[in-house]
């Protein structure tokens, strides 16, 4: 445990503890674990399965380096940087992380200790890395402060509180919270006391006359001696409140003697701070700053956790890994005075134990790679990677309503939005439904958020029409279910309020929008010109999977209706991406020996990977749209050919199933192109060649291949005798067809048509094409 010797000791707080949490006793079995570590010592007390019985010999991961990210941000997303963005990440490096079962060298991370019964403390190598981050980033102002790793900051504060309130107890939060606080308290019996806020968070002159004028006999229950709060980025107003605020409410919470009020710090977005959001003409590039320029900027005056004023050891404070690794690592950390953390130990004892052993070790095993100052690194990075997507939301808004600022100032400039008609069709519409008074009135307000992943959107619902009939709840309900309906899910403001059962239906509406999870490039969104342009590049240079990647962007932003350039680009792409697979099959194929037995199978995964995908994006997407005709002719031909190619290596029950249903695909567009397509159409010759090679290869017929092959020919012929057609691509196409039908499946060996009806046109039209 942590003691600096230089800062007293956390003032005794025992009475601050529940009624469980001074009943809890160390659990009988885990107050042994502490022998765990000797060596010396035969285990026989514990039901511990011996290591050689897990099923891992190792676990082992590719991460990130510390600086995968650029640190600073650009000035404006633009269709050049989008296509520098999307070809970028090809060449990314990683490290290698990996968790032996069994320690190299005394002191590794091994499975046998990780996957084992342990501490519900915490691994104590992840403990000594927490504890460098609390003392170097939040420097606590007392010296017996102690790290207790959790399960996530959710499990945290359901900790907290029952080891804080007994049921009938209040605890203080703001008047927008987050809404797992309030589901966490609720059924245990604690209620919400809800603080008025304004731009910074909850308002220390709101708390003081709260408590001031608490009366129990009014209110039905004891005063709130519990504060639970978001300090910076709140979830969902995005408020960051700032260092003299939290001066301000520390000394009303130390004000009250005996009644004084513990602070939960829950601080999952310290490291998320934006900084002030400038407008894109204003805008400029940021000179990338150190390690020790960052954390003196997250430790400002402004900022600056409220732990580190905590002379005390009053505040609780939560952290997560969930914004800075990931949520689904469910791994956090207390920072408390030693007495809060003896009686959490106890809870966790026997509620959650140790968290995940597999967590622990690749965090672990991740921070000792990167080190404090490469984990730092790595938080550049992500401020600078959220600055870009806050950005980026309210340049947005800038593009579809008139914004206007309100008075700026260092807690964030609010915006009010005015309706932008964007065609005449509108400022008519609005003209009707409005008059120009209302029309002068802000439809939105906002204030930009400093931090974290939230924007708070304030919807003025004065004037709307049902605004009296419905109330606010109503209407947010349905703003939330259009916009779902439309494709963007949002949050509605009611489901943040502590007093949601008994909501107010006055006031203006609200909803919470979340800027961190949709994708930069996504939300710029390229034209579909764009989109074509990058897939025709991206073919010319043989990225053949950035063609992949396009045609499907095009696929799920505008439809499946392709054009006739963006199909082909397609049917080209996945082509090539299975040309050079199934040629390294063939040669693998022809060899038993077991050197080559493994590459061979990994080529056959990789080929099937990528055949099954076009076929899936054909039968979801592509098929279901297309037109009658050539359209579902070419994709249906399509399907018949990836099932061909996938037939051609499978195992015997595997083989027949896909030539079944290559046979199937096949069949459906030659009756559909006999029945569409003219004799001599290129699309219809390409199948009646593709088909012939199915009979051939897959079903072992080439007497069958040979009839279709020439039954096609002969009907093309026909056709072209008769007709009197122009030289043209489609014309090349068919006469490059209809030469391969009759080189390759004459199985006598010789021509089955008069080379005098294809001399009539030009020969050098006939360059060999591979159409199999």
């Amino acid at each position: 445990m942590p003691c600096h010797k230089n800062l007293p000791d956390a003032i005794d707080l025992s009475h601050h503890l529940s009624k469980v949490a001074r009943a809890r006793e160390v659990s009988p079995l885990k107050g042994l674990q502490k022998y765990l570590g000797r060596k010396d010592i035969i285990m026989l007390a514990g039901g511990l399965p011996h290591p050689d019985l897990f099923p891992f010999e190792d676990v082992s991961a590719s991460v990130y380096p510390p600086n995968a990210f650029p640190s600073n941000n650009s000035t404006k997303p633009s269709f050049f940087s989008w296509i520098t963005s999307l070809f970028s990440h090809k060449g990314q490096t990683w490290e290698k992380l990996k968790i032996r079962r069994y320690a190299k060298e005394t002191g590794d991370l091994n499975l046998a200790q990780l996957l084992q019964y342990g501490l519900s403390s915490g691994l104590p190598d992840l403990q000594k890395l927490l504890q460098e981050i609390v003392e170097r980033i939040y420097q606590p102002a007392y010296g017996n402060w102690k790290v207790l790793i959790h399960t996530g900051n959710t499990d945290g504060w359901a900790k907290a509180i029952m080891t804080l309130c007994d049921p009938g107890d209040t605890f203080l939060t703001s008047e927008w919270t987050y809404p797992s606080a309030i589901s966490a308290a609720t059924p245990l019996g604690f209620k919400a006391v809800p603080i008025p806020m304004d731009n910074e968070g909850e308002r220390s002159d709101a708390l003081l006359v709260l408590l001031s004028t608490w009366d129990e006999n009014v209110r039905g229950a004891p005063r709130p001696r519990v504060m639970y709060t978001v300090p910076i980025g709140q979830n969902p107003t995005g408020a960051t409140m700032h260092l003299e605020r939290k001066k301000e409410i520390y000394d009303i919470c130390v004000k009250f003697g005996s009644l004084d009020v513990i602070i939960v710090e829950d601080d999952p977005y310290f490291f998320l701070q934006e900084g002030l959001y400038t407008p894109r003409q204003d805008r400029v590039m940021h000179k990338d700053v150190s390690n020790e320029a960052f954390l003196a900027s997250l430790c400002s005056e402004l900022p600056q956790p409220p732990i580190s004023i905590d002379y005390q050891g009053r505040v609780l404070r939560l952290d997560s890994f969930s914004k800075t690794i990931a949520p689904g690592s469910r791994l956090g950390w207390f920072t408390c005075n030693a007495l809060f953390a003896e009686r959490l130990e106890r809870q966790s004892e026997t509620s959650t134990q140790a968290p995940s052993g597999f967590t622990q070790g690749l965090l672990t095993a991740l921070l000792l790679n990167w080190k404090f100052d490469g984990y730092v690194r790595w938080l550049r990075g992500l401020r600078a990677q959220y600055t870009e997507r806050r950005d980026l939301c309210i340049d947005l808004f800038h593009e579809f309503f008139e914004l206007q600022e309100q008075s700026p100032g260092v807690k964030g400039t609010p915006y009010n939005g005015y309706l932008k008609s964007r065609s005449p069709e509108a400022l008519n519409y609005w003209a009707e439904k409005f008059d120009d008074e209302v029309k002068q009135r802000p439809v939105i307000s906002f204030v930009p958020p400093t931090s974290g992943m939230f924007l708070w959107l304030q919807i003025n619902f004065d004037d709307h029409p049902s605004f009296n009939r419905l109330g606010r709840r109503a209407l947010e309900n349905r703003i939330c279910t259009e916009f779902a309906e439309a494709g963007v899910l949002v949050g509605p403001g009611f489901i943040f309020s502590p007093r949601l059962s008994d909501s107010e239906e006055d006031g203006p509406g609200h909803v919470r929008l979340s800027f961190s999870n949709a994708d930069v490039r996504v939300q710029f969104r390229p034209s579909r010109e764009e989109c074509l342009f990058v897939a025709e590049l991206a073919s010319e240079s043989e990225r053949y999977q950035d063609v992949v990647s396009q045609i499907k962007f095009i696929v799920n932003q505008y439809g499946a209706q392709l054009t006739i350039d963006e199909r082909n680009l397609l049917s080209i792409a996945y082509k090539n991406l299975t040309n050079s697979l199934r040629n390294s099959w063939r040669i693998l194929d022809s060899q038993e020996m077991n050197l080559v037995r493994h590459q061979r199978e990994k080529v056959e995964k990789e080929l099937a990977d990528v055949c099954k995908d076009i076929v899936n994006l054909l039968d979801r997407q592509l098929l279901p749209s297309a037109s009658a005709g050539e359209e579902t002719v070419f994709y249906s031909k399509m399907k018949g050919d990836y099932f061909r190619y996938l037939a051609e290596f499978a195992l015997k029950k595997d083989r027949e199933r896909y030539g079944e249903q290559s046979l199937n695909a096949y069949k459906v567009a030659y009756k559909h192109a006999q029945a569409m397509l003219e004799p001599l159409h290129p699309t219809r010759l390409g199948l009646a060649l593709n088909f012939s090679v199915f009979y051939h290869d897959v079903r072992k017929s080439p007497e069958r291949a040979c009839h279709l092959a020439k039954s096609a020919f002969d009907d093309a012929i026909q056709s072209l005798d008769q007709a009197n057609m122009q030289m043209d691509q489609t014309m090349r196409d068919s006469l490059t067809i209809l030469q391969l039908l009759r080189d390759d499946f004459d199985p006598v060996g010789r021509r089955i048509a008069q080379p005098v009806i294809l001399g009539r046109y030009d020969n050098q039209a006939l360059a060999a094409k591979d159409f199999s």
